[in-house]
């Protein structure tokens, strides 16, 4: 596996900066539908992701990694907080602001046959942002053709109808009308969740392959660790709408400190199931708390075996700790080597 830390290399400039980022949906009942509570989707979430960078975004379905890409891109408006373009405050856009900037900022969804129009042609799903942002009459067709060769596809397949396309073959159509535009952020929603293992291993070198060659910045939003691992520079863990640790791919997978990223670790399936002694799985007891009311002050503690009297009382903020080396937040965070194998 190639080494993605490079020591020596100096920071890129920030291109994505999201401050206290919340989405809270109302909950509505009775004959009225009066609102009688809020669904804590996203619950002040901070994070920035400098020019060719990939943050990886992981955690248990429900936690609100995909609503925090939707907000990015602006699918879905913010209830509260800032989210920032290559210094341009993006939160509020709306109109013809709005479209100004999605040449900056686009997304590749999960699923590669909904995503996918099965009335146009494959030139046409890719032109289509062209078209969109009057950009098309400037050489439309060639763009096209470039964008089909970047993604390794034929220029033939433009005549195509979607469906007359494997799964990662679609995808590959999706991430090249994501890059139509040239954005500068790319929010990659599980991308190659439903894809077969082969198969994700091509798309996912052929995104590592484009990020080289274009500069891009990925926000990679994921439940497969092993993936993630492959493609991350930084790691930010997500739990029940906030992030709980942040750190380098090195920091996250071989000294985690929080709890919960621990047993999300410990399911890691090993690469010598028949190996004598090695990892202890962590198995979490409780369920997930509801996002209407969730636990007071830290939200991991119903299922957390470190939990004391402060963790019900007060919120852990995710802050570097003494011995930790990233930022976590647990009160009594404490790097483990989880993933060692005898």
């Amino acid at each position: 596996m190639p080494d993605l830390e490079k020591a020596a290399r100096p920071e890129p400039d920030e291109v994505l900066g999201v401050t206290g980022l919340t989405k809270h949906f109302p909950v509505r009942s009775g004959p009225l539908r009066l609102r009688s509570g809020s669904v804590h989707a996203v619950d002040g979430v901070d994070f920035s992701l400098p020019a060719g960078r990939t943050l990886g975004l992981v955690g248990e379905s429900g936690c609100g990694k995909t609503t925090t890409g939707r907000m990015v891109v602006r699918l879905l408006t913010p209830t509260s907080g800032r989210i920032t373009v290559a210094g341009r405050d993006v939160t509020r856009a709306r109109g013809a602001e709005l479209r100004a900037l999605r040449r900056d900022l686009q997304m590749v969804f999960q699923d590669p046959y909904a995503s996918l129009s099965p009335r146009m042609t494959v030139h046409d799903i890719i032109a289509e942002p062209l078209r969109v942002q009057g950009l098309y009459g400037d050489g439309g067709p060639g763009r096209v053709a470039e964008l089909l060769d970047m993604v390794r596809l034929a220029p033939s397949h433009a005549r195509r109808y979607a469906h007359e396309f494997s799964g990662g073959q679609r995808q590959r159509i999706g991430i090249a009308r994501a890059l139509a535009l040239g954005p500068k952020v790319l929010v990659l929603d599980e991308p190659v969740s439903a894809l077969d293992v082969s198969i994700q291993a091509q798309v996912v070198n052929t995104l590592r392959e484009l990020q080289r060659e274009l500069g891009v910045a990925y926000l990679f939003i994921s439940h497969d660790l092993s993936v993630v691992r492959h493609v991350s520079h930084e790691i930010a863990v997500m739990y029940l709408g906030r992030i709980v640790e942040r750190g380098t791919r090195e920091e996250i997978f071989r000294r985690p400190a929080h709890p919960y990223t621990q047993a999300l670790l410990s399911a890691v399936p090993r690469p010598r199931p028949g190996a004598r002694g090695g990892r202890e799985r962590i198995m979490l007891t409780g369920d997930v708390p509801s996002p209407i009311d969730p636990p007071s002050g830290c939200r991991f503690r119903t299922r957390c075996w470190k939990a004391r009297d402060v963790c019900a009382t007060e919120a852990p903020s995710l802050v570097e700790r003494d011995g930790v080396g990233h930022p976590a937040a647990c009160h009594f965070a404490e790097p483990s080597d989880v993933l060692t194998t005898a």
